[in-house]
């Protein structure tokens, strides 16, 4: 069963640190991202064969601990990656100070 891992570019290097992991049947992951365009949530899961990674189109985002609750007008796909692909993005949270690379490996 592949895992999907997400993966954190320590700033000033090129190394990465694992930030989390998810296989099928677990639940979803989701991130904040302050985009030039506006506030979205992004969220990533893993299907039977593939994972998914979506942004939210409009609408709000809450967190309680460590749950998230999302209220959106719907998603758009951001990437669907199959065992062995991975795709990077800049993201910027509310908890950064400036944005850092995320990495998503499907393996």
């Amino acid at each position: 069963m592949a895992t999907l891992t997400v993966e954190l570019a320590l700033p000033g290097s090129e190394d990465w640190t694992t930030i989390g992991q998810m296989r099928e049947g677990e639940r979803e992951g989701s991130m904040s991202d302050n985009a030039a365009e506006g506030r979205q949530v992004l969220r990533f899961r893993v299907e039977p064969d593939y994972a998914v990674i979506e942004r939210s189109k409009a609408g709000i985002d809450y967190e309680s601990g460590i749950q998230r609750g999302i209220l959106s007008t719907g998603f758009e796909l951001v990437a669907r990656l199959h065992v062995g692909e991975d795709y990077e993005q800049m993201i910027q949270t509310d908890r950064m100070p400036k944005p850092v690379r995320i990495r998503w490996r499907f393996r």
